[in-house]
């Protein structure tokens, strides 16, 4: 770990780590027991930001190296929990040899995270928070020639880029095919628990698009993308017979705005359930979670970063791949159910 390492370079104490909060999920069905053992939470890393010369950002996820070829593994790897397996999987552990070179003038500032560069929620929650920390201690974006945040290009990474401010002639957003090297590069470390959402990543949505009231009842499809409801025609009636709307995240140049303003926020576990960030407190969100599937515990920690009430909607998988299948009355009586709270309040 990188706290260890007699290595000379610049470290600035960025304060506490940032706060986990769980939310406790109400099932309103049948749910994979998964999903209501109560989370183990990674350790904290104390934050920190790291300055250095000579440092190298290894493509596409920008993993940092600095000098004697110091792999920083605190501002770098998402931090898995297993990691002795993680040595054996990763892309980072298994790489064989350099990429080409490709060099970066100036004051390089880094807020890149593992596996954001191609996902959008770990661009949002483990990228974007790095921000905050750096403000921490006293430094300003607009200070350094180019910033590293690779990232997805959709309507959202584009709106908030956009509300950030910053030079686009700065930003080096495309997933690089090149390893960067750096004359001066600063750094950020993991914003939080590893595997989870902190209370950073909502500070800082609430920053770019603060809520409004609570009026919008949405579901966030993932068309087109693994891990999906194999039966969604069947089921796009009931979400009209219950006055939701039809989102496609990747796409929706709106989605962002919508969810500031809505009630109520349904999707199967994936990334596109993390724009609930932007969520009013106190509205409901509704995670529909497939048998057999474990990940992290993100809906947990999303939902309660975000002040939000948390529901489950189990669904079992259909065949030997991702997708997974929800009965119409089971979304119908679910999804009134949580109408039915909502409306109490």
């Amino acid at each position: 770990m990188a706290s260890g390492w007699a290595i000379p370079v610049d470290r600035l104490a960025a304060g506490a780590p940032p706060e986990i909060r769980w939310a406790q999920p109400r099932p309103l069905n049948r749910v994979d027991p998964y999903w209501l053992r109560a989370p183990e939470p990674a350790p904290s890393v104390r934050p920190f930001v790291l300055r250095a010369e000579e440092g190298r950002l290894l493509g596409p996820d920008a993993w940092l190296v600095v000098r004697n070829d110091t792999f920083v593994y605190d501002c770098s790897f998402w931090g898995h929990r297993d990691f002795r397996a993680a040595r054996r999987w990763h892309a980072i552990f298994r790489r064989k040899r350099a990429l080409p070179a490709r060099r970066l003038e100036g004051r390089v500032l880094s807020l890149a995270s593992d596996f954001a560069a191609f996902g959008f929620g770990h661009w949002l929650h483990d990228s974007l928070p790095r921000l905050l920390l750096l403000e921490r201690v006293g430094l300003d974006p607009a200070a350094f020639d180019r910033i590293v945040l690779p990232g997805p290009d959709t309507a959202s990474t584009r709106l908030l880029l956009e509300r950030l401010g910053w030079p686009a002639h700065k930003l080096v957003t495309a997933p690089s095919t090149d390893d960067l090297t750096c004359a001066e590069l600063t750094a950020v470390s993991f914003p939080g628990s590893p595997g989870a959402v902190s209370s950073l990543a909502r500070d800082l949505a609430i920053r770019l698009v603060p809520p409004g009231r609570r009026r919008r009842r949405l579901y966030l499809s993932r068309a087109g993308f693994r891990r999906n409801l194999e039966n969604e025609p069947e089921l796009a009636a009931v979400f009209d017979e219950l006055g939701f709307e039809r989102c496609d995240p990747a796409s929706d140049p709106a989605i962002v705005r919508k969810c500031a303003e809505a009630a109520i926020i349904v999707g199967i576990e994936g990334s596109q359930c993390l724009n609930a960030l932007f969520a009013p407190e106190g509205a409901a969100l509704v995670g529909i979670v497939p048998d057999g599937f474990a990940p992290l515990p993100y809906l947990q920690s999303l939902a309660g970063a975000a002040g939000l009430e948390l529901y489950l909607l189990g669904a079992r998988r259909a065949g030997a791949g991702e997708s997974c299948r929800i009965t119409a009355s089971e979304l119908r009586s679910g999804l009134a159910r949580v109408i039915e709270r909502t409306l109490e309040r």
